[in-house]
């Protein structure tokens, strides 16, 4: 941040937020549900492969589990109307907004991924519960 950023702007309401993840309870297994439950496990397969190839297996595991889970409940908004100048091409000069919103969508992009995976897995989860209960009560 320069220090003409500092001086040149003031207003907070300009800033986007990071809120939680408000998730569904009831999920019923649907074959896009199926799907997209089968392409997040192939893409913790792939990462698990990855790991267990490297050097450190558990100290990956363990940071690959934290991230999924702040991915799945974490949900950085950017402010993009507020994001710089030319729809966010150029940095805004006098704006320390601008960089936070910046590191918002970031952070964004970063947990995308995770995201995929965590909700995919967890809704086959939920709709196979369900699923089974349903099964067992009738």
């Amino acid at each position: 941040m320069s220090l003409l950023e500092f001086f040149g702007d003031n207003n907070s309401e300009d800033v986007g937020s990071i809120e939680t993840t408000k998730h569904k309870n009831e999920i019923n297994l649907t074959p896009i549900i199926l799907t997209k439950g089968i392409i997040g496990i192939g893409l913790l397969a792939l990462s698990e492969w990855g790991i267990l190839v490297s050097g450190y297996p558990v100290l990956l595991n363990i940071l690959l589990i934290i991230y999924l889970v702040i991915a799945y409940n974490v949900d950085p908004k950017p402010r993009m109307d507020k994001l710089g100048l030319l729809g966010g091409l150029i940095d805004h000069p006098f704006k320390y907004t601008d960089d936070i919103n910046r590191t918002m969508l970031f952070f964004k992009v970063i947990l995308f991924p995770g995201k995929i995976i965590g909700t995919s897995i967890i809704e086959v989860i939920k709709g196979f519960l369900k699923y089974l209960i349903e099964k067992k009560n009738s």
